[in-house]
């Protein structure tokens, strides 16, 4: 199934992985210059109220559009497997969703750490209920909450 449309999956790959070094290191830099007035801190560095608060903002911005073009990926995924053809352009029908999918990737990293935390059992179970809340964000087109109570719906019976 791959093989018929690699070349798509190969550039949204590459589409993927260069936009999240680039706003990974972008982003850094920016923090780090808001934080602490340099790009490379030293020892020596002093941490202020107001530049954290500007670098979680810029991490906030980052983690989004990072977000956003992983569920593209997924979006491409879930296409192809409906036997729909696929673009390059695909992983970027996400953004449409994008407020949704970053408050949904938060809220689903929050109760995997807290199945984490738990005991290493509990976060497989926390994992496979919510390893498709983005996608249910953009295909089933609800909030984040709803597709979270679908994921955990979906494992009733079968955990």
């Amino acid at each position: 199934m791959v093989k018929s449309q690699l070349p798509v999956w190969i550039g949204a790959s590459l589409i993927y992985v260069l936009l999240t070094f680039v706003l990974s290191s972008v982003g850094s830099a920016l923090g780090n210059m808001a934080q602490f007035g340099t790009v490379l801190p030293g020892a020596d560095a002093k941490l202020t109220a107001e530049g954290w608060l500007i670098s979680s903002g810029i991490s906030l911005i980052v983690n989004s559009i990072t977000y956003a073009t992983l569920a593209g990926m997924y979006w491409m995924g879930l296409k192809q497997a409906r036997g729909e053809t696929i673009s390059v352009g695909d992983i970027f029908y996400p953004f449409r969703f994008i407020i949704p999918i970053f408050v949904a990737s938060l809220l689903q990293n929050i109760l995997m750490m807290l199945g984490l935390l738990a005991c290493i059992i509990p976060f497989f179970f926390v994992f496979g209920a919510l390893c498709f809340t983005q996608l249910l964000v953009i295909d089933r087109r609800v909030g984040p909450l709803e597709a979270i109570r679908l994921g955990f719906s979906t494992l009733k019976g079968h955990a």
